[in-house]
């Protein structure tokens, strides 16, 4: 993913630098940056964007630093050989700084050195590390999280917060915040699950629950939908409650709460409307029991998550139209 690779290494490469440019001081440079590969060529990223490296991990005998880009995970992370694992042990057992940012920390992973550690990656990718990597101590609730020195950040721009807490690592706060400055890089305030989808992915084959899912993802307002999916299931009560929450991971009651608050940040993105209004029109006769329901799935109440997700264009062309 190029812009987990090129805009650290750009941050990076002008911190001590760029800030003392424009303030007429002498540049000092706080880092010393190099790209290696595994073969020691060319990148070719997800997008076709080819990037020239003339050196491998084998010309890297010390570093403070090793930061490992995201990659585009399609069912499984890489499998690192054994040289390679063997290269990145040695690296942390001499004090070496392992960082790793979104879907990176499969990479990481590979080397062994997340085992027992607490870490975290992309909202949509925790489950799949946690299954590929049980002994990981995930981590859904920070961007952030430094275990004794191996370091992961969940979402392909939550590099910004990692490149700035590890230059003040290095350098100190001072550089951290005038590379901030600089580059117009925000810390995320926000957990995870403000960014993430609530409903878990429908990846299984049980067509009975499958059809009751699309079932309640269009008839989700209603005081009997859980009902009107079991009889539109065929399925007896039990077995369909118990048949639901083996393919989901989530009872029936709990999904349709998660397909409402889904239907909710749609209402709340796109539409004037008010909170008491939203609550009515996706199920809920009582705007209090919505807005609760909302802040634990989301981590925001429901006029944080609009201010924050809705369009910054929309809201000015309302305010030009109202003038």
């Amino acid at each position: 993913m190029p812009s987990t690779l090129t805009g650290p290494m750009d941050v990076f490469s002008s911190a001590g630098i760029s800030w003392n440019f424009i303030n007429a001081q002498a540049p000092q440079p706080c880092f010393e940056v190099e790209t290696v590969t595994s073969h020691g060529n060319k990148i070719r990223c997800h997008n076709g964007i080819e990037f020239p490296v003339k050196n491998s991990w084998r010309d890297i005998t010390e570093a403070d630093l090793i930061f490992i880009p995201s990659f585009a995970v399609l069912g499984v992370g890489p499998t690192l050989p054994k040289d390679l694992i063997d290269w990145f042990q040695s690296m942390a057992a001499k004090g070496t700084i392992i960082a790793s940012v979104c879907t990176g920390a499969f990479f990481l992973a590979g080397t062994g050195l997340l085992n027992n550690k607490q870490a975290t990656t992309h909202w949509a990718f925790q489950d799949l590390l946690k299954k590929q990597y049980p002994d990981i101590q995930l981590v859904r609730t920070q961007i952030l999280v430094n275990d004794g020195g191996i370091i992961t950040a969940g979402g392909g721009s939550a590099w910004h917060d990692l490149v700035l807490f590890l230059i003040e690592h290095f350098s100190g706060l001072e550089a951290a915040n005038h590379v901030a400055k600089m580059f117009l890089l925000d810390r995320h305030e926000n957990p995870p699950a403000s960014y993430a989808m609530s409903l878990p992915p429908s990846h299984h084959s049980d067509n009975a629950v499958l059809d009751a899912q699309k079932w309640l993802a269009t008839h989700f307002a209603s005081s009997s939908a859980i009902n009107d999916a079991i009889r539109h299931s065929g399925l007896a009560e039990r077995t369909f409650y118990r048949r639901f929450k083996q393919a989901v991971g989530a009872t029936p009651i709990k999904y349709l709460q998660l397909v409402r608050i889904e239907k909710s940040k749609k209402l709340l993105e796109e539409t004037n409307k008010a909170i008491e209004d939203i609550a009515f029109q996706i199920g809920y006769e009582n705007a209090g029991s919505f807005r609760r329901v909302f802040k634990q799935e989301v981590k925001l109440v429901p006029a944080e998550y609009r201010k924050k997700f809705r369009s910054g264009l929309r809201e000015k062309e309302e305010s030009a139209f109202a003038i």
